[in-house]
């Protein structure tokens, strides 16, 4: 414990290939990552762990892929394995093969920060009405960037939004109490 809190910061930095079915085993290492870096901390490991799904899941589908969102809409739609299929000819066909998610995460000692890169040709963020996705319940997708913006206390974009940037601060537990006193 004594020499975590010594070290101002420590950072992971990894790129991995747009398939959906790795994100739910990245999430999961880094979720286990960031609550090894905060021990005696109040780590919201939920929040952490829906945000970063859902930025690399938008940084595979939206960004390499670059499927749109009515593509999405209609690819759902359309029969259970839709969305599979897409995805699948998208990641075969240039050029979106071979491209890679970027993932940078520097854990400091009361916060840990977020990148996440896609090789896409990137999006604009203010064009997001986050109103008219959470409002629109027909749809099966669209609340992406919505539960992002409400789990991270700081969200914004770089490289022509081909790079999310979140934070989420970490607070300490209050340290127990022995016979009324503050140990």
């Amino acid at each position: 414990q004594e020499a975590l809190e010594s070290i101002t910061e420590r950072s992971t930095q990894m790129s991995i290939p747009c398939n959906p079915a790795l994100l739910p085993r990245v999430v999961a290492y880094l979720g286990r990552e960031v609550r090894q870096h905060y021990p005696g901390h109040q780590v919201p490991l939920p929040d952490i762990k829906l945000a970063l799904y859902e930025a690399l899941s938008n940084a595979v589908e939206h960004g390499n892929l670059e499927i749109g969102w009515e593509d999405k809409g209609e690819a759902l739609s359309e029969d259970s394995n839709g969305l599979r299929d897409l995805i699948a000819l998208r990641r075969s066909t240039a050029p979106y093969a071979g491209r890679l998610v970027h993932v940078t995460v520097r854990y400091q000692p009361n916060e840990v920060f977020y990148s996440v890169r896609d090789e896409g040709q990137g999006f604009d963020p203010d064009g997001y009405d986050a109103k008219r996705a959470l409002s629109d319940t027909g749809r099966l997708h669209g609340r992406g960037l919505a539960l992002i913006r409400h789990y991270m206390d700081e969200v914004d974009w770089s490289d022509s939004g081909r790079e999310i940037r979140m934070v989420r601060r970490i607070e300490r537990r209050d340290r127990p109490q022995v016979d009324g006193a503050s140990a």
